[in-house]
């Protein structure tokens, strides 16, 4: 283009002269595509919204559609219609559909999991909870946390209740704190006993002073039945002996008194039975009274008198010359030996109380009446008894 000698164009040469045409349409055109698409563009630094769907591939696990420049395997792929995956490595680990949810491999949270309705429920695989302890059971209830399922040892699992334990399950078997109840009965294979696999068993005490009962180990109840001595049946002079006092766990059965030797216009008169006693029973009952020796007016004496009875056993018999000897712990039998036509009295039996002692200590003090002595030719009262029945967990 034609230049001064200057090197400048002249206006009336110059390209940008009034009237002269640069830029044609087709330029202006490819301008405009250009423009439009600088505005649909999505800038690197984020300074874009972007105001429709953004579409992608649809990938796979191995190399999801979108992922990242520096992990190209982990991130977000189409798995088939109307689901996606989610991969790390290459390897699916969770996908979404319309019909929920799922994960391959282990779920973990670092803070509560709240489970708003509908449950959890367990198709496969093992539920595993932490220990727990008595005080803080491992499977609880929201607002009771202290009561629930917790680990006590291996193969035992405990049951807790405001932090204390109600139930044991092991190996060996189930073992419950406090008072089992069932509104129709316990029942423990076809034919219940007390002990399952193992019938009641009984110690019977009849000596001792001081002596030391020990508990058998699995009993969880006792029932223990006590007698005092009987006193001694009278005789041919004189009265006889009273017997002495049975005791368990301090509480005491009175003896029965011996019996009176007859005399004068009336028969000899049978020792009382013991009454009272200290501590509580469940239940106490009197001994019973010695028989009145008989009169006869073809001897020189009646028939001595009976001892008397107790729930261990009935009443010795009467002898016109020698009393009997007490059975069981009644009282002995008066002698038919007496005076001026009458027999002797029998002694009195001691007196008898029942008593149930549930989760019974591991030993308990006893005492064992003596029986009273006789007078002469009076039968001897016989020693008072301790049955203990023992009744198994």
């Amino acid at each position: 283009m034609p230049r001064d000698g200057n090197g400048v164009y002249s206006l009336a040469e110059s390209p940008f002269v009034a009237g002269t045409t640069i830029l044609s349409a087709d330029m202006n055109s490819d301008l405009d595509d250009i423009a439009d698409a600088l505005t649909a563009s999505v800038a690197a630094d984020g300074q874009t919204s972007i105001t429709a769907p953004l579409l992608g591939s649809p990938g796979t696990a191995l190399l999801p559609a979108w992922s990242f420049a520096v992990d190209p395997d982990t991130g977000l792929y189409r798995i088939s219609a109307d689901a996606v995956g989610m991969s790390c490595g290459g390897v699916a680990i969770q996908n979404w559909s319309s019909v929920g949810s799922s994960i391959a491999g282990i779920f973990q949270t670092s803070g509560a999991l709240t489970v708003q309705s509908g449950g959890i429920t367990l198709t496969a695989g093992v539920y595993t909870s932490p220990v727990g302890a008595v005080g803080t059971p491992a499977i609880t209830f929201v607002g009771d946390l202290d009561s629930g399922l917790y680990w006590i040892g291996a193969n035992n699992i405990g049951v807790a209740v405001n932090g204390a334990k109600v139930l044991d399950i092991a190996t060996t078997g189930l073992s419950v704190t406090g008072t089992s109840s069932a509104s129709t009965g316990f029942k423990v294979g076809a034919n219940p006993t007390a002990t399952p696999g193992k019938a009641m068993t009984m110690q019977v005490l009849t000596a001792g002073t001081a002596a030391t009962y020990t508990t058998p180990a699995g009993v969880c109840w006792i029932k223990v039945r006590a007698a005092a001595g009987g006193g001694g049946g009278a005789g041919t002079a004189g009265s006889a002996g009273n017997g002495t006092n049975t005791l368990f766990n301090a509480i005491q059965a009175n003896p029965g008194a011996g019996g009176v030797n007859g005399s004068g216009s009336t028969g000899g008169i049978g020792g009382a039975g013991g009454t009272g006693g200290g501590g509580a029973a469940n239940l106490r009952l009197p001994g019973a009274r010695g028989g009145d020796g008989g009169f006869s007016s073809n001897s020189s004496s009646g028939n001595g008198g009976e001892g008397g009875a107790t729930p261990f056993c009935g009443a010795a018999g009467q002898s016109n010359t020698t009393g009997y000897n007490a059975v069981a712990n009644s009282g002995g039998g008066g002698s038919g030996a007496g005076n001026n036509g009458y027999g002797s009295g029998g002694g009195g039996a001691g007196e008898y109380f029942e008593l149930i002692i549930a989760a019974p200590a591991a030993t308990y003090l006893y005492t064992v009446g003596a029986g009273g002595s006789p007078a002469t030719n009076g039968g001897a009262g016989a020693a008072g008894r301790i049955v203990v029945e023992e009744f198994y967990s």
